[in-house]
């Protein structure tokens, strides 16, 4: 957007990644927008704050990207003397059974909401927010980075001691409850009574890393998987990797992850899960799994592993998918439509 000749303002409670944020745009702290700080008091702040914003920066768009952050926004612009208009990228929704009551704040506030999936458009629909206010936008991938022919292939495979000729699978992602990177772990024994031909890597930190590393080592496998932290240099990992592998349990929407592997020309298997089956394409990119199941991600692993045919195969329909539909300037494309509907609205 900003290429675009857009002017853009970033406020978030910090995190991670705001300081990489900081280096090319302006970006305002509002720490009481934290997950932790949702109160009243909070709430009330937050308002003020944005309100501010808005008024000193002359802001036309709002882009949200949680329903509490986009629902705060929404109040504090009923607070100036014109208009400003919402919208919201909605890359997760409650979808536990008991609990989609949640989903009804979709419909508390008149946004323009951007699906990243059409599972997620289907779900936004379900909780009642009307057809005309959703765009399907995806999420996409920037080629110019994530280009594997711009990366030395054997610089993290030398960094982590793994041979060219050694199959090399990898999973990236914070090590927590929902990535399932102890389903993963689980299947290597699986594929070890096939092959011995291969590695796992597990790439991110996070409340379970820990316990990853104790299976690990419970199992015998600690030969076969290496983990690295966290880490940001993404694309030179993926550019090392043979098959990506995503064993998610819970929360996935549409995995960014998984697109910029296709954009690197792995082949990959995945939980069947909310939107993931919608990058599939029958099989002809990746393979899904039913999620929890070490035996059934053992099996489409094995596929792969032991077949650098059909690994090149799926790999170079992967790189064709990623340029057909899911370049970073297609869904800028679809953001700008978007913003420009919001507007009109």
């Amino acid at each position: 957007m900003k290429r675009r000749g857009h002017n853009t303002i970033f406020a978030s409670s910090g995190g991670v990644l705001a300081e990489e944020i900081k280096k090319e745009f302006r970006h305002i702290d509002i720490p009481t927008l934290a997950v932790n700080k949702r109160d009243l008091i909070s709430t009330i702040k937050n308002i003020i704050k944005i309100r501010k914003i808005l008024r000193e920066e002359n802001i036309d768009i709002i882009h949200g990207h949680n329903a509490a952050a986009a629902f705060t926004a929404y109040l504090a612009s009923k607070t100036i003397n014109r208009k400003v208009a919402i919208t919201h990228s909605v890359r997760g929704m409650e979808i536990r059974k008991g609990y989609q009551w949640r989903n009804f704040i979709y419909r508390l506030y008149p946004a323009t909401f951007f699906a990243v999936s059409d599972f997620t458009r289907q779900m936004l629909i379900k909780a009642g927010v009307k057809e005309n206010r959703i765009i399907n936008t995806y999420n996409g991938v920037d080629i110019g980075k994530f280009d594997v022919s711009k990366w030395n292939k054997n610089a993290f495979r030398d960094e982590i001691g793994v041979s060219k000729d050694t199959v090399l699978v990898g999973t990236v992602g914070r090590v927590n409850y929902n990535k399932g990177q102890e389903v993963l772990i689980k299947a290597i024994p699986h594929i070890l009574k096939k092959t011995s031909n291969f590695k796992v890597v597990i790439v991110g930190d996070g409340e379970k890393l820990e316990a990853c590393k104790t299976l690990a080592k419970d199992l015998g496998v600690e030969e076969f998987v290496h983990f690295t932290g966290f880490r940001r240099d993404i694309p030179n990992i993926q550019a090392a990797l043979d098959i990506y592998t995503l064993a998610s349990v819970k929360g996935e929407m549409f995995p960014n992850s998984i697109l910029e592997a296709m954009a690197m020309g792995n082949p990959w298997v995945a939980s069947n899960l909310s939107g993931i089956p919608e990058i599939s394409e029958n099989g002809r990119n990746g393979f899904l799994s039913e999620p929890n199941n070490c035996e059934d991600l053992a099996d489409k692993l094995s596929k792969l592993i032991m077949n650098e045919s059909l690994r090149k195969e799926m790999g170079e329909n992967c790189i064709k998918t990623i340029y057909e539909k899911y370049t970073i300037e297609k869904v800028c494309d679809a953001i700008e439509y978007g913003y420009l509907s919001a507007l009109e609205q």
